[in-house]
């Protein structure tokens, strides 16, 4: 039974668990705000619950650590070698954790992001801890953890590293939304560190950079990744973190080789992509493991004396424009706010987002079932402008976001039937400069992404799903945007064919397209699926042939009939009766 009262719905669970909006946060009996957080549950979707689909395991490549709703940072340990839950980063029945990275994605299929691991140790910094061959650091600079002394809340980590040793580190992590807070609560010992390894992302790293400024308690660079599904995208994150100790010690890493006292490091691959992969041992999922050897291995290390004091806190602010931008982020998000004053906002955030649906009825697991899943889907799109305005555009080329907040890493396929339509309902004006973030995409690519990331167009999945991601938006109250030229965007890339290729991402935004508008659909012989194993991932080495023509015939029919709807909304009916004629395909 719904009940739908000024865009607030009431949900009896023992009826429906549905879609719903609320201005309001949820209250109890007594008018108090709901601690709805309680019910999330980060570490949901880390562990194999079904068979490995392709994906390297069977878990649901969700990650534990905090970030906002659609933050920009995703602050989050991974452990080793987390072959069943890879892409996210996390396995929970690994027992090690190499690093806590800054940005993640929820819930895809291949590895990406999981740049700039900052890995805490005791353990003493006299050799490069580059692993050869590897975006890994040495089995040294790992440390083991367990599940009883780790919490993951919406907003808020905590981990005991080495929790059965002498010298235990405690870590606990929390955001604002582009940057991460670290406080690391290590043993009284002369030689506490943290190692920024700047070469440790999931796809590994064509270029890295680093510089330490000892006067500024800080260690800045930048790293370049991309390879999403092991395509030909690249994007670079800039960092900037600063440390609330003074450094006893200091140096960087290229490599094998140790720099001690250096202030500046860089490195590049030294093998092109395509690189080989680590696999995965006899008995383990075969897929193609992440972090390829042939990485830019390099990186920064910081020592700090903690006899007397050992609480260590790192702050990390990051962008994609620049090392400037960063350390803006870091001051507008957390200058004169203490990690417990953060960690409660992003409590109150996200209690505030998740009272978006008040739910009664049901049982307490029922409850942690509907919320746990709310927060997983509010994970993306992400954050992308920085708190200037600026962002980096498809064209390569730096832009401020005017009037909008710039969004980017699409998963268009995943979400354009169910998880934007939901964002439209709970945040028309988030979903409003979601849409607005691909009309601009459209602008500076020359096309809408069909599955971006970052500021990249890739080929992974079928179809046109940014048509249907508009329209639906827009059908369910998001209408924030520029609608006209978001119809043309639409039309082009459902009327025209072409490769757009840059340095940085190749791209077709219909492929098949002139077969299916002579014949009405994509025939079978435009399809390399399945041909050879070699064929089957020939898309993603191509963005202009087809993955499946059944399906991609299918999902263009339901691009033109969100095209015809959102034409006819706006009344341009002879562009509604062209595509809806076409939708009968």
């Amino acid at each position: 039974m719904v009940h739908i009262i000024s865009r607030k719905v009431r949900v009896c669970v023992a009826a429906a668990l549905a879609l719903a909006a609320t201005a309001a946060l949820a209250q109890d009996a007594g008018g108090h705000p709901q601690d709805l957080a309680v019910y999330a549950n980060p570490l949901v979707g880390t562990d194999a619950a079904q068979p490995d689909f392709g994906t390297g395991g069977g878990a649901g490549n969700t990650f534990p650590g905090p970030t906002l709703p659609f933050g920009m940072v995703q602050f989050s340990p991974e452990t080793d070698p987390s072959r069943v839950n890879y892409t996210g980063g996390y396995t929970y029945s690994d027992s090690t954790i190499r690093g806590f990275s800054l940005t993640h994605f929820s819930g895809a299929g291949c590895g990406i992001f999981q740049d700039l691991p900052l890995v805490p140790t005791t353990e003493q910094v006299t050799e490069s801890p580059a692993r050869p061959g590897s975006a890994n650091l040495k089995d040294q600079f790992l440390a083991r953890f367990d599940h009883a002394h780790e919490e993951a809340t919406p907003g808020y980590y905590r981990v005991r590293l080495n929790p059965t040793t002498t010298s235990p580190v405690d870590v606990e992590l929390t955001t604002a939304t582009r940057t991460g807070i670290a406080r690391l609560t290590f043993p009284g010992t002369p030689q506490a560190s943290v190692l920024l390894n700047a070469g440790g992302s999931a796809m590994a790293n064509d270029s890295v950079r680093v510089s330490i400024d000892p006067a500024r308690r800080e260690v800045s660079g930048e790293a370049t990744s991309g390879r999403f599904c092991y395509q030909a995208n690249k994007y670079t994150v800039y960092f900037s973190a600063e440390f609330s100790h003074p450094f006893s010690a200091y140096g960087t890493w290229e490599s094998g080789q140790l720099y001690p006292g250096s202030t500046d490091a860089q490195a590049t691959a030294v093998i092109p992509y395509p690189a080989p992969f680590e696999m995965a041992p006899p008995g383990t999922p075969t897929s193609p493991y992440p972090r390829p050897s042939g990485t830019a291995q390099g990186g920064a290390y910081v020592t700090f004396d903690t006899t007397r004091e050992r609480v260590v806190e790192a702050r990390v602010g990051i962008s994609f424009v620049s090392v400037e931008n960063a350390r803006e982020n870091l001051w507008a998000d957390t200058r004169g706010r203490s990690f417990d004053a953060v960690r409660r906002a992003a409590r109150a955030e996200w209690n505030d987002t998740l009272g978006r649906i008040e739910v009664t009825g049901g049982s307490r697991a029922d409850l942690r079932v509907f919320y746990t899943a709310l927060y997983h889907s509010l994970l993306g799109a992400n954050v992308f402008s920085d708190a200037n305005g600026e962002y980096f555009g498809f064209d390569g080329k730096v832009h401020r976001a005017a009037g909008f907040t710039k969004y980017a890493t699409y998963s268009g396929w995943d979400t354009y039937r169910t998880q934007i339509p939901l964002v439209a309902i709970l945040f028309p004006d988030r979903a409003s400069d979601m849409v607005q973030s691909l009309v601009v995409d459209a602008k500076e690519s020359g096309w809408l992404p069909k599955w971006s990331q970052a500021a990249t167009h890739t080929n992974v999945m079928v179809g046109d799903p940014a048509d249907p991601i508009i329209a639906s938006a827009y059908a369910l109250g998001a209408r924030r945007f520029d609608t006209a030229a978001a119809l043309d965007a639409m039309v082009k890339g459902a009327t025209r064919y072409e490769r757009a290729e840059t340095d940085r991402w190749r791209y077709v935004e219909r492929p098949g397209n002139v077969e299916y508008q002579t014949l009405g659909y994509v025939p079978h012989e435009e399809d390399v699926l399945g041909a050879t194993p070699i064929a089957a991932v020939t898309p993603f080495v191509d963005p202009g042939l087809v993955w499946g023509s059944a399906a991609t015939t299918l999902e263009y029919t339901v691009a033109d009939c969100a095209i015809a709807q959102f034409a006819s909304a706006l009344s341009k009916e002879d562009v509604a009766a062209t595509f809806l004629k076409r939708a009968d395909n």
